[in-house]
């Protein structure tokens, strides 16, 4: 095992981007968002989540990521003491593209029901 993948594994844990893939989320603002937004969950709740639900979550366009990343800024204290259905919830309400909060919505559905048990 690599010690990339060690590091990001700890006792059955992995670390989840909720804003991925990352040569999508890889400069500027958004690199900024998505080193924010990164939650522990269990491998098998990750593994499920990337393989069957979803594969991609679409970065916004540049006025959209930029009230995003402004009301970040403006909050940053708060939300990153939010857990990851919270922060999704979060991230939901500040981004105005449909097809991001489409994406994030059905992160939120899935993490919501596989995460209570």
């Amino acid at each position: 095992m690599s010690k990339k993948r060690k590091k990001a594994t700890i006792a059955g844990q992995n670390r989840h981007h909720l804003l991925f893939q990352g040569r999508h989320w890889n400069a500027g603002m958004a690199k900024a968002l998505r080193a924010a937004f990164v939650y522990r969950i269990d491998e098998k709740v990750h593994k499920e989540l990337h393989d069957h639900v979803l594969n991609d979550v679409p970065k916004p366009p540049p006025e959209a990521l930029k009230t995003l990343y402004m009301a970040f800024l403006e909050q940053n204290r708060e939300i990153i003491q939010l857990d990851i259905i919270n922060a999704i919830e979060w991230l939901i309400g500040h981004c105005d593209d449909a097809a991001f909060q489409s994406a994030m919505a059905r992160q939120r559905d899935f993490l919501a029901k596989r995460l209570k048990k």
